[in-house]
């Protein structure tokens, strides 16, 4: 390789990276002024909203539990670590599938994600320690994937040679399920003229909902994932704001969350997509960063302090809230689907000084996180690791049993995996 074509390749690789963090990941909202006044127009085409405000303090904080038990071995009888890097690979995103034992009628739980340097789509098994190529197809400057739910289709956002994004839609010859043996697959690539703002899967992983910006403002749309691309396209909001955080707790609702900066006020709005109602749940919270649980019952929620931030927990029924077990942020939790009182987070063991979340998620600042799992409902904490991880734990991912935890290292976009059985 040429010195000018890895200078190239160094270029756009550095710039992909700022992309996905700066645009994707979590982008401090800009200073677009928001207040009660104009809280009504910023969904036009929905009804008016109703607000819960109600506050009760919770003089608890900290997290207190009991820890788990363990014991997890690798398919050659040793010993795998609780927590530990699933592959050194740097990720653009990943899905938890199962596959059939060769042999037998039983299924293993595997893990398939795309690789970021390379495009190409890579799989491993849980129990495993050495990933293998399901896809060979090279795809150049990716910095962003969402998979549906068998792992076998795939909307993939790059960095083109000319700097600008661009999205693919990707589909494999077979989905995950259908075969025991790690063959190498086809992969069909279909250009889309679609710059999407923010996309986020639905919650069964069968379709996704995207935002476009223009010079009025955004749009939301739901797509299916289907053959040859998304399709079934449908309007779901349209809003004067540019730039939201969006959550798809369950099939009905939507969460819209206004960009979190700690120089903002932040503003969540639960959206019904049924009857097109709005229900405004948060308002005038800086940094407000949030996640809704699957029976939109209760959200956790952090906002920003003089130089941290605190979290909180909020019963949606009551607006009655209390201080959250765990003092995170909510981009590094995921709600059990299973339970959905149920929440695992990752926290950090210390909380330097700093404008959160910005400094976060700029990279100014970052964490080691301990694991918890936290009952909503009871208050009851369960430490699931605290050795000092040195991981900064984001995009966290259950599998359909709930048996194992996957999240992405912030710091160096590595894909983790953590065994959560008793």
């Amino acid at each position: 390789m040429t010195t000018r074509k890895i200078i190239i390749f160094v270029v756009i690789a550095a710039s992909a990276l700022g992309v996905y963090f700066f645009f994707y990941r979590g982008t401090p909202a800009t200073s677009t002024t928001q207040t009660a006044e104009n809280q009504k127009t910023i969904f036009p085409i929905f009804a008016e909203t109703t607000t819960n405000s109600k506050t009760t303090p919770n003089n608890s904080s900290g997290v207190a539990g009991n820890t788990s038990t363990y014991s997890n071995t690798d398919n050659n009888g040793q010993e795998l670590p609780k927590l530990r890097s699933l592959v050194k690979d740097v990720v653009a995103g990943y899905t938890f599938a199962e596959k059939k034992v060769p042999n037998s009628k039983a299924l293993e739980t595997h893990v398939r994600y795309l690789e970021r340097g390379t495009g190409r789509i890579k799989e491993i098994s849980v129990n495993d320690t050495i990933p293998y190529s399901v896809s060979n197809t090279t795809i150049t400057g990716v910095f962003d994937a969402t998979f549906n739910n068998t792992g076998d289709k795939l909307v993939i956002r790059k960095i083109d040679d000319d700097f600008s994004i661009k999205t693919l839609y990707a589909e494999m010859s077979a989905p995950l399920a259908t075969s025991t043996e790690n063959q190498v697959k086809e992969l069909s690539l279909y250009p889309s003229n679609t710059n999407f703002k923010e996309l986020i899967d639905s919650p069964n992983k069968n379709s996704v909902l995207y935002t476009i910006a223009d010079s009025s403002g955004s749009i939301g749309i739901t797509s299916s994932f289907e053959p040859k691309g998304l399709k079934n396209n449908k309007q779901v909001f349209s809003s004067p704001l540019k730039e939201w955080s969006i959550d798809w707790p369950s099939s009905q609702f939507l969460a819209f969350t206004t960009k979190p900066s700690y120089f903002v006020d932040g503003y969540l709005y639960l959206i019904d997509t049924k009857d097109s109602s709005q229900n405004l749940l948060l308002s005038g919270k800086k940094g407000l960063v949030t996640s809704v649980n699957p029976n939109t019952q209760t959200l956790i929620y952090s906002e920003s302090t003089k130089n941290g931030f605190i979290s909180r927990l909020l019963n949606i029924k009551t607006g009655e809230s209390s201080i959250f077990q765990a003092q995170t942020i909510p981009d590094k939790c995921v709600w059990s689907k299973i339970s959905p009182e149920i929440i695992y987070c990752a926290a950090p063991t210390g909380i330097p000084n700093a404008n959160y979340p910005d400094d976060w998620y700029n990279g100014t600042i970052s964490f080691s996180d301990d694991f918890w799992k936290i009952n909503t409902k009871t208050g009851e904490a369960i430490s699931l690791y605290s050795k000092k991880s040195g991981v900064d734990a984001t995009n966290l991912s259950l599998d359909n049993n709930e048996s194992f935890l996957a999240l992405v290292n912030k710091n160096d976009s590595s894909l983790w995996i953590l065994d959560v059985r008793p």
